[in-house]
């Protein structure tokens, strides 16, 4: 009787472009302004949010930034920070 182990390395999930993916996933987090948070607080947390995803890189290669979306081409990362920017305009515009 013979015995044979086989081995093999998975490579990386890909997305079907040929990119890792490097998504994480989302934190389950309480609130750090209280259950009755101002809409100032809130605002300085998401300009604070804002200017660390605007110092991080795009994910896609022809992203043009968020000041410009477009189908197709705005990276997850500036879409994400247009919607944010328009939950902290939103915010800003109530006081």
């Amino acid at each position: 009787m013979s015995l044979a182990t086989i081995t093999w390395s998975r490579p990386k999930a890909r997305d079907g472009v040929g990119y890792v993916n490097e998504g994480s996933d989302r934190p389950r987090m309480r609130p750090r302004t209280g259950k009755r948070g101002t809409d100032r607080q809130l605002a300085k947390l998401l300009n604070e949010a804002l200017d660390n995803l605007a110092r991080s890189n795009c994910s896609f290669w022809a992203c043009e930034g968020p000041n410009r979306q477009r189908d197709m081409m705005t990276c997850v990362k500036c879409a994400g920070m247009r919607r944010i920017g328009t939950v902290l305009a939103s915010l800003e515009a109530r006081k």
